[in-house]
This record gives structure tokens, sequence and C-alpha cells, in this order.
């Protein structure tokens, strides 16, 4: 019930002038996302426990994996993006070095791009669980971006193209909130794609 409220406040906020964000882009960053979760459930919310798990090759991941990666990485930032929301977000040094977080943003803006060609080995603790997931992933996701929005909404009284984060999994990365939320929307959209290559295979399972 409460994911079902939000996103229809969400809906209204959006629905209004880009004036009531005070990072624009964000309008934009919150129709992509519930965009694509809405087309996951389309796609994916039918499943049974043998297509979401059916992976093409033991390297491949399915499309329970898809969506495991996707809610693991996104909550790996949840603490800082809570930090910077109640206003305790403290720099780093490596965030205080001048362009590196232009330089890591700018490249992982373009990894995660849906027509990206570049392959980058996902890091550890980003990766998805081994053996089956249920079904109920799929509406887990669901609700889980709209938790996710709910999150990035409440700290939209900071200037996101000013305050800097560093990348969970490795202290040297950093980049500012606003290539942060757009990685992170945008990497949806290209694990929405992965999982969707799956489907589109002759050896998948059909229901």
């Amino acid at each position: 019930m409460v994911s079902v409220l939000f996103t229809i406040m969400l809906h209204t906020e959006i629905g209004a002038s880009q004036k009531s964000m005070n990072n624009a882009y964000l309008t934009t960053m919150f129709k992509e996302a519930q965009e694509t979760s809405r087309k996951i459930e389309s796609a994916f919310g039918g499943f049974d426990v043998t297509q979401l798990n059916w992976q093409e090759a033991p390297n491949r991941w399915s499309v329970g994996q898809c969506l495991d990666h996707l809610i693991i990485t996104n909550q790996h930032y949840f603490p800082q993006f809570k930090e910077i929301a109640e206003g305790k977000k403290r720099s780093t040094s490596w965030e205080r070095f001048p362009l590196l977080p232009w330089m890591f943003g700018s490249i992982l803006s373009w990894t995660v791009r849906p027509d990206t060609q570049i392959k980058i080995k996902t890091f550890r603790g980003f990766q998805p669980r081994q053996g089956n997931i249920p079904t109920v992933i799929v509406r887990d996701f669901g609700d889980h971006i709209d938790g996710l929005l709910e999150l990035i909404s409440s700290t939209d009284w900071v200037d996101h193209e000013r305050v800097l984060i560093t990348s969970p999994v490795a202290h040297f990365i950093t980049y500012n909130l606003k290539y942060a939320v757009t990685i992170l929307i945008t990497h949806l959209e290209l694990h929405h794609r992965q999982a969707l290559h799956n489907v589109e295979l002759d050896d998948f399972p059909l229901a």
C-alpha cells in the first residue's frame, strides 16, 4: 500500500513543472526508472522459477540474477544517500581530489549506457546470488525502485552537482551525486535489456 501511494505521489510530482525539483534532471531520471520498472514487471512478472533462473551458460546471468544484481548494487548506495538527505555526509580526502570525480563520473556513465559495447567485470560486492532466485523478486524489484526514488527525492534539497560521493566498492572512485543517480538509473535499462536477451534465445523455456 505504501509503495502504491508513493508511486501516485511521485507521478503527481513528475507531472508538474520541473521547477518543483531543485535538481531538474531528476524529473527525467524518475520517469526513466519508473518506465523501466513497468517494463520489467510486464516482461517477467508471469515467469515461473524455471524461466526466471534459466541461464544461457554458467557464466551468463539469468533474468532473476539481473534483477538481483540491480537491487544489490543500488542498496550499496543507500547509506551515503541517507547521510546526504540528513545533512550528515562528510567529504573524504579522495572526494576532494581535483578532477577525479568528473573523470570517474564520465567514464562510469558511459559504461552503463544500454547501447554500450564496453564490457566491465562486475565488482564482487555487486555480484548477484547463485542458485534459484524466487519469483517474488519481480515484485520486490518494483518496490525497491519506489524506495530508491523516494530516497533520491529526499536528497533534492542539496545541489547534486556539488555533493560528492564515493563508490561503495572502491574508495578512490568518486563522482558527484548527479553522476551517481544517472549511473544507477541508466544501469536499470542496461540489465533490463540483458534479461530480455535471455527470453529471445531459442533455448529459453516456454511457459
